[in-house]
């Protein structure tokens, strides 16, 4: 579907959850969401390993958030990511001996260097809550009508989401939807 919708040269950046087809977009730079993250690691905080594990997510969290607050310099922004990339891996690699934060540490570890994306590159932010937020009322809308889960409610899900990203990024949302549907359709 991203192949489709974005075609596979696409380049751009994409704060993300993590969902597995976003690496077929090799020219994108990802981000993944601390959002999801922290929700993640709060749910893991049942035991005392769990909460430990949650807050020094939580200070890296707001220490990134800090840092991309400020003016740096792209040798600033590199060395910072550097150094928070290694205290994750060392979190998750001490974390990772509990059973219990053994699913959250290959998640974490899965994203790799995505994580610190946004302290790398300028504009980008850590989380993809501004991408939710404008899906919020179709959403809603989608609850009140009553429809959960059908094929017709993700096609509709996918268009609002289209319509939701091109409005963010100051598109035409016509013209793309109908680059869209005339590749689609063969159409030319």
């Amino acid at each position: 579907m991203l192949k489709e919708i974005l075609g596979a040269e696409w380049r751009g950046s994409i704060n993300c959850d993590g969902w597995g087809a976003y690496g077929i977009l090799l020219n994108a730079i990802l981000q993944r969401c601390w959002a999801h993250l922290l929700r993640e690691a709060k749910d893991c905080a049942t035991t005392t390993a769990g909460r430990h594990l949650h807050i020094r997510f939580t200070a890296m969290f707001h220490e990134a958030k800090s840092f991309i607050a400020v003016k740096h310099t792209p040798k600033e922004r590199q060395a910072k990511a550097l150094k928070m990339e290694k205290e994750m891996m060392h979190i998750c690699r001490y974390y990772s001996k509990y059973p219990e934060l053994e699913k959250l540490c290959g998640y974490i570890s899965n994203g790799g260097s995505d994580w610190f994306t946004a302290i790398r590159y300028e504009g980008i932010e850590l989380t993809n809550n501004t991408a939710e937020r404008g899906l919020r009322e179709e959403v809603v809308m989608r609850n009140i009508m009553g429809a959960l889960r059908s094929e017709k409610v993700q096609k509709y899900e996918i268009l609002c989401s289209l319509f939701s990203t091109w409005q963010l990024n100051k598109q035409d949302c016509m013209a793309n939807l109908k680059r869209i549907l005339s590749a689609k359709l063969c159409l030319s």
